[in-house]
């Protein structure tokens, strides 16, 4: 787990901002410099969102993820985003092969 606050409304809802005693955005900020692989949002549009915790989500999905998947849920979707340094395998495709690493090569 990137945070001790494993509920996802903890950090993202302004309905639960004090509840934890942090600075929700502050925490948010501190998992994504973490630089997650992958990073699953929601298309849902709320009222309620914490702005600190999506302006910092949106900066960086935009600086440094590309949406990989996206999936139907209840009435929104769910996207899925990819660090731009990750390749990513469509299913059904197979991951390039690569050379084996030997003594030889130093790795």
């Amino acid at each position: 787990m990137p945070t001790p606050y494993a509920f996802p409304n903890l950090l993202s809802l302004s309905t639960e901002q004090g509840a934890t005693g942090i600075d929700e955005a502050a925490e948010v900020r501190r998992i994504l410099a973490n630089r997650p692989p992958v990073i699953v949002t929601s298309t849902r549009r709320l009222s309620i969102w914490n702005v600190g915790s999506l302006r910092a989500l949106k900066a960086t999905l935009a600086s440094d993820y590309r949406l990989v998947f996206t999936t139907r849920r209840l009435k929104d979707r769910s996207a899925v985003y990819l660090r731009n340094d990750r390749m990513f395998i469509a299913p059904g495709q197979r991951a390039p092969s690569s050379p084996v690493p030997t003594a030889a090569d130093g790795r």
